[in-house]
């Protein structure tokens, strides 16, 4: 009824004017009142989400908790500890005992040492539920980018995605216990210091606390800036991490072109961003200490005046200054409290905008799982256009129970948006039908951009066509289960990729319960166990990261015996010699010849000689077959191919 009056009230007939400028004024910050609760029902939300990592550590976290609230509470002890001090020592004229005098001087003493042992026994609980909880939340992140598809990760960079798992995590991890553990201690110290001091003095102690809930404004407002500045500081930190990883994936070519000082130049740019991002953020929170104290000052000083006039005892008057200075701490942690929290809902958020992703390529109810296929894979006039796989869309909140956000009446100024590509180059494959059949050897030719890699992801159905069907042995792979299907292929790419492991580890990754004999059979039939033998700890030599230790076809190898191993009747080749000496060339496609012997091998081909050996070459150019045949009958009728190997299939 208020607001509706103030808004008849304010309804501007010009829409010029100062009834319209407060009109406007009272709009934002309605606006604001409805953005703060919005704020606040979304972090209810997190929130009760994040007890489903804390269920299994609820009777740890409650104790901890309880120990900690026992600690708050025990901090109100100290008045007593001194009052019983200083009431002995004030009896100067009379002698004391030794036990009046152990009692006068341990009093203080055995206070802290009781307080020190709760807030070991309530740190070390909650930090125990901490690691916990953060172990569990990294551990379904991670399990969730693993179910993503290819398109995920082409619109999600690497490094924001490793500083999401690494350091939001954490952060959200301490929220349930640092956060929590403060907003259970912090009013109960507060209530129970100012409990004993009213028994003290209840005058002089509303004169003392009078200007400090002052200060507790500012902190609401500065709340609401952190929570909208914490996305920056994200995206900042996470440009940091993506200079710093995008260096060392790439150092040889830094070092080829004698880049390091550019390097260094384009990491301190980053870093400026990040610190200058960061420091705002800092600025607002450590604004809130001072407002404190300073708000605190005042209400202390006139205490003592109060204290002066009343002619106060200097017992009295040190208990109550010592229960002042204790509600110091907490008062300062009220305050930054509200910051902390709108913090961590912004991690929060993004934490859980990840667990909601879900994957575009998905196992349909009922999948088929594959036990040992032929290899027979057809092409059914396929289309596929990447921009159909453009970023993905944001979940709808009203699916996920998020309360919908609210309306503004004065619209921000529009932020920037984050460009991202729309899709690989558009339409990548324009209506192809092919066969490819088991046992048989099928090279793709074609200039770049024809289409020959959209093949490959299609068949390892890391996309899903837009158009047309594939099939394998006559069933749609999207009726088929995709691990059981991806079980049925090879992989053998010109860009190897090993773990930072030891080569046994490395070429076991193509079938995990492998013998050692097997592995062993797998490296000599890839040509790879003459160079292993002569490696310092041979099998469990470390190759480095990725391979860094081993030269390119010592790589490649390790990669096709890994192939050899997988044992799949359908091998994808992606030229794996084109960037090889050639020695090192034919050793490689000596191990191939002997790896493709009785499967479907689809190759992208870049040199002749993969070409002649095939028992069919397919040309593509522009998303199409341009012309299939034989090398001699290619020659002959296509144009395209001709050029081709006159530049030595280049592309």
């Amino acid at each position: 009824m208020a607001t509706a009056a103030i808004d008849a009230a304010l309804a501007p007939a010009m829409p010029i004017g100062p009834r319209a400028h407060l009109r406007r004024y009272w709009d934002i910050f309605r606006d604001r009142i409805d953005e703060t609760v919005y704020d606040w029902r979304t972090g209810a939300y997190y929130a009760n989400r994040l007890k489903a990592f804390l269920k299994p550590y609820m009777l740890l976290w409650i104790a901890g908790l309880v120990a900690g609230a026992i600690y708050s509470m025990w901090v109100a002890a100290l008045i007593p500890a001194l009052q019983k001090s200083l009431t002995l020592l004030e009896q100067h004229h009379v002698k004391l005992n030794t036990w009046q005098l152990v009692i006068a001087g341990g009093a203080v003493p055995v206070y802290f040492i009781v307080r020190a042992a709760l807030g070991y026994i309530s740190a070390v609980w909650l930090m125990q539920v901490a690691l916990g909880v953060l172990k569990d939340l990294r551990n379904e992140l991670f399990r969730n980018i693993q179910r993503m598809s290819m398109d995920f990760f082409a619109y999600n960079d690497s490094a924001k995605l490793m500083q999401l798992v690494v350091q939001r995590t954490k952060m959200v991890a301490s929220s349930v216990t640092d956060v929590v553990g403060d907003l259970v201690k912090t009013p109960l110290t507060i209530v129970s210091v100012i409990v004993m001091m009213m028994t003290r003095d209840a005058i002089f102690t509303l004169i003392a606390m009078a200007f400090i809930p002052l200060s507790l404004v500012p902190g609401l407002v500065l709340g609401y800036v952190v929570r909208h500045r914490g996305r920056a500081e994200d995206e900042a930190e996470a440009g940091s991490i993506h200079v710093l990883g995008e260096n060392l994936r790439g150092v040889h070519v830094v070092k080829s072109y004698a880049r390091e000082n550019d390097e260094c130049t384009r990491f301190n740019r980053a870093s400026e961003r990040e610190n200058s991002v960061r420091l705002q953020v800092r600025k607002v929170i450590e604004g809130v200490n001072p407002m404190v104290e300073v708000f605190a000052s005042f209400g202390f000083g006139a205490a003592l005046v109060y204290g002066y006039y009343r002619g106060m005892g200097i017992n009295t008057l040190v208990q109550l200054a010592a229960g002042l200075f204790l509600l110091y701490d907490p008062f300062k942690k009220i305050g930054k409290l509200y910051t902390q929290v709108q913090r961590i809902m912004a991690s929060l958020e993004r934490v859980f905008e990840l667990f909601d992703a879900s994957p575009r390529i998905t196992n349909k109810p009922g999948a088929i799982a594959i036990a040992s296929a032929r290899g027979r894979i057809e092409f059914r006039g396929v289309r596929l256009d990447y921009r159909k796989y453009g970023r993905p869309p944001k979940v709808n909140p009203e699916e996920i129970g998020l309360p919908p956000e609210p309306t503004l009446r004065v619209p921000h100024p529009k932020p920037v948006k984050e460009k991202f590509p729309e899709g690989k180059g558009g339409l990548a494959l324009r209506g192809v039908d092919l066969t490819f059949e088991p046992g048989k050897f099928y090279a793709l030719v074609g200039p770049s951009g024809a289409g020959k890699t959209s093949i490959f992801s299609l068949i390892l159905r890391f996309y899903d066509p837009t158009g047309g069907e594939v099939l394998m042995d006559g069933q749609d792979l999207r009726d088929l289960d995709m691990h059981s299907l991806r079980r049925q292929i090879g992989l053998v790419s010109q860009e190897t990729f090993l773990f930072n492991d030891t080569v046994r580890e490395n070429i076991r990754y193509g079938l995990l319960d492998a013998t050692d004999e097997q592995i062993h059979e797998a490296a000599k039939r890839a040509h790879a166990d003459e160079f292993i033998q002569h490696l310092t700890g041979a099998y469990e030599a470390d190759v480095g990261e990725n391979g860094r230790r081993l030269s390119g076809g010592q790589q490649q190898r390790i990669s096709v015996a890994r192939a050899f191993l997988k044992n799949a009747p359908v091998l994808l080749l992606d030229e794996a010699t084109s960037a090889l000496d050639a020695e090192s060339a034919a050793k490689v496609q000596d191990a191939i010849d002997d790896l493709a012997i009785g499967r479907t091998v689809i190759a992208i081909a870049h040199r002749l000689r993969t070409v002649l050996r095939a028992d069919e070459i397919v040309v593509m150019d522009q998303g199409l077959v341009a012309a299939r045949g034989k090398h001699e009958e290619l020659m002959l009728t296509s144009p395209l191919y001709k050029k081709l190997c006159e530049l030595e299939l280049a592309g």
